[in-house]
């Protein structure tokens, strides 16, 4: 038998003698290694692991949308573990000793992502999963803040929207008056939809609208505009007005309520919507200025 320090270098298969102590009753066994058991029995040396097994739990897929923070952390063990991931976005990392995914993607798309663990014994283990970085959708409709139109009148406003990850879009009325209506109408690259109705006398005056499009996986957009609707009293079959009038308030201006009416004249060559700022401010016998009736864009028409 051999006593002493010993070498194996074939895996402990056969062992050479590096110094030898002479002895015929050895009682312990000494090794640097403290990764794994050691023991001497009938004239053999044996080795065994009392190193926890590597092991790592399932990620299940995860969605964040675009600009949005991600951390998550690996669960896993085993001794001595070294954590590393391959397939990910770029600004997404994970801690060498910790196994803590952090950062702020700065790629959209789906990312098929491995994370692999390895031991103190070099043993490895790794799992997959889906990382979704969702680009929000976005109009690319441009809308005045204020629009017009009159009552009677067909009132029609076409929205387009896209989605650069070309997830299907659908549209929504957050904020809609009940004489409009949202359709949607295709469903191609550039989606579209109209919001459309005829507003009646008793809906003049202004109208919140608000229209959201969303992907489906948490990603959204918002439009919004208001709807003014005029109360021209209208313009005869024919009648055709070519210079601006302002009339008399109606009754007398020592009324608590007056009547106020004033024409819009529409130019012969322009289109009968083309609108002209109108201001209308009141005054009082000193000159100063009292209130202001009218301050915006309108059609050609007889208001009052």
């Amino acid at each position: 038998m051999l006593y002493g320090i010993l070498k194996s270098t074939n895996a402990g298969e056969t062992w050479d003698t590096v110094m030898q102590v002479t002895t015929s009753n050895p009682t312990n066994l000494f090794t640097p290694d403290i990764r794994h058991g050691w023991a001497a029995a009938s004239g053999k040396i044996y080795r065994y692991d009392y190193v926890t097994p590597v092991s790592i739990q399932p990620i299940s897929n995860k969605l964040i949308q675009f600009g949005e923070a991600f951390t998550y952390q690996v669960e896993a063990t085993g001794m001595g573990l070294k954590y590393t991931m391959s397939g990910n976005p770029a600004g997404l990392t994970i801690g060498y000793r910790t196994g803590l995914m952090a950062g702020t993607p700065t790629q959209g798309g789906s990312f098929p992502i491995t994370v692999t663990v390895k031991d103190t014994d070099a043993n490895v283990v790794n799992t997959q999963f889906s990382l979704r970085v969702n680009r929000q959708p976005v109009f690319i409709t441009n809308i005045n803040d204020t629009v017009y139109t009159q009552f009677n009148y067909l009132y029609e406003q076409i929205l387009e929207a896209e989605d650069i990850d070309d997830d299907t879009l659908n549209f929504a009325a957050i904020i809609i008056p009940s004489f409009l209506t949202l359709t949607q109408e295709s469903s191609s690259s550039i989606y579209t939809a109209t919001v459309q109705g005829t507003p009646t006398e008793a809906d003049t005056g202004y109208h919140n609208i608000k229209i959201e499009v969303n992907d489906g996986y948490g990603g959204s957009d918002t439009i919004s505009w208001v709807l003014c609707v005029d109360n021209v009293t209208g313009v005869k079959d024919n009648q055709e007005i070519f210079e601006f009038s302002l009339n008399q308030n109606y009754p007398n201006p020592f009324n608590p309520v007056t009547k106020i009416k004033f024409t819009i004249p529409a130019s012969p060559k322009s289109s009968p919507k083309e609108r002209t700022f109108v201001q209308l401010i009141v005054y009082d016998l000193l000159g100063r200025e009292a209130a202001v009736l009218v301050n915006e864009e309108k059609q050609p028409g007889v208001y009052e």
